[in-house]
């Protein structure tokens, strides 16, 4: 028989329960779902995955398209502004 040996997790590891306890907690006032549907605020991830493939996807992943980290950027930054009305500004 194999004698078990212990094994002790990372710092990190050990931090990272107490880190999304903390993250939450903070973050409390943005998680009022009743309020947020009261206010007509968007929560369904359908919602806010319609929005990416929007301004994302539908242009990232054309035909034949090839596209470099700062190529990408720049252009979605431009769709960005373009579908929130904030071309002009």
């Amino acid at each position: 028989m194999r004698a078990r040996r212990r094994t002790t997790a990372s710092p990190r590891a050990e931090k990272a329960p107490t880190s999304a306890r903390d993250n939450l907690a903070n973050k409390a006032g943005y998680l009022d779902y009743p309020k947020a549907i009261s206010s007509g605020w968007p929560i369904a991830a359908g919602v806010i995955e319609g929005a990416v493939r929007h301004v994302c996807k539908d242009r990232m992943v054309l035909t034949g398209s090839r596209w470099g980290l700062n190529g990408a950027e720049a252009i979605l930054k431009l769709r960005a502004l373009r579908s929130n009305g904030n071309w002009e500004s």
